[in-house]
């Protein structure tokens, strides 16, 4: 790998990240070397995924899924990005509205609700 290409970066950024010595340092870095990575023509794909990976493993979901609707929306049949992007949804709080919905029709549901 050669500093010039964009995937000396991505793969250095990854390996920072999962150097276990001063994570939040890490952190930093790794995020840094994907930035710089993007400077450079070429592999978005990658570096898309490997900033939803990091993203995902700090806990960040809805930064994560972010990036991997990205890479989907370049690429529908990224079977890895399908996977994350199933994985976050199911993490992330589901849409309370059905239930402010039901609350407003009061206990007896819909079976008993009168018709206008």
């Amino acid at each position: 790998l050669v500093k010039e290409e964009p995937a000396y970066h991505i793969e250095y950024a990854w390996a920072i990240y999962n150097n276990p010595k001063n994570k939040k340092d890490n952190l930093n870095r790794a995020l840094d070397h994907l930035e710089l990575a993007t400077t450079f023509e070429g592999d978005e794909e990658k570096i898309n995924y490997y900033y939803g990976s990091i993203y995902k493993a700090e806990k960040k979901f809805e930064i994560a899924l972010e990036y991997f609707q990205k890479i989907l929306n370049n690429n529908e049949r990224h079977i890895d990005a399908l996977r994350e992007v199933r994985y976050l949804k199911m993490q992330l709080p589901k849409d309370t509205s059905k239930d402010k919905k039901k609350e407003e029709k009061g206990k007896r549901g819909s079976f008993f609700s009168r018709r206008k």
